[in-house]
């Protein structure tokens, strides 16, 4: 949903599907400080990030890695 402060703007706004149900968004951040929130994935079968780089729900880039965590039950708490 894209909102206007309390209220919904647009409701029928989707983002491209991801196939592996072990990738989850970690975490939502301005990471290149664009203006626009961008989607931090791990993925918790192999330890993998990514990021995507948002232009709102547009995505630019969806191939910026980060390095791997080995440790598969680690969390950002």
């Amino acid at each position: 949903w894209l909102m206007n402060g309390t209220n919904v703007a647009k409701s029928d706004v989707f983002l491209p599907s991801v196939n592996d149900t072990k990738w989850r968004i970690e975490s939502i951040e301005d990471f290149n400080r664009d203006g626009s929130v961008d989607l931090l994935w791990r993925h918790y079968g192999a330890g993998a990030n990514m990021i995507w780089l948002m232009n709102g729900t547009s995505v630019l880039r969806n191939d910026v890695s980060l390095p791997s965590v080995s440790d598969l039950k680690w969390e950002d708490k």
